[in-house]
């Protein structure tokens, strides 16, 4: 299981997952059409469609779908990256292993801030020489 915890840098306080997707210009449904269209691609990117008997092509679609549900997309967790990306946390069901795993997708794009915000670490500045 994860947890994320998205924190201002300069208050300390805890930032609700609606502040942080402001930020990024993101409504909650905003958000979760994102997120799942990003997932809908690495999961297609990770596992091929298999050209395989009917039957594994219909659980692949079967997972794929679990993958995409909406209850899934409501339990991804969105966090910032070191670098200042909106990123979640989400399950991705498969066909082989534990039937589900965690990935880490980064969400960043066009409504990605170009300017540091409140909670990412910026560094201190260089304090001017006397001399």
């Amino acid at each position: 299981t994860y947890r994320a915890y998205n924190v201002s840098a300069k208050t300390g306080e805890k930032i609700s997952d609606e502040a942080l997707l402001q930020q990024f210009g993101l409504t909650q449904d905003g958000f979760y059409a994102l997120a799942q269209a990003e997932l809908e691609a690495k999961y297609r990117a990770e596992y091929k469609e298999p050209q395989l008997p009917a039957e594994i092509h219909e659980e692949y679609m079967e997972m794929l779908n679990h993958t995409l549900s909406e209850e899934n997309i409501r339990q991804a967790v969105p966090y910032i990256d070191p670098g200042g990306d909106l990123c979640i946390v989400v399950n991705i069901y498969s066909l082989a292993g534990a039937g589900s795993h965690y990935c880490l997708i980064n969400l960043t794009g066009e409504s990605a801030p170009k300017e540091p915000s409140d909670n990412t670490e910026i560094p201190p500045e260089e304090p001017e020489s006397t001399g």
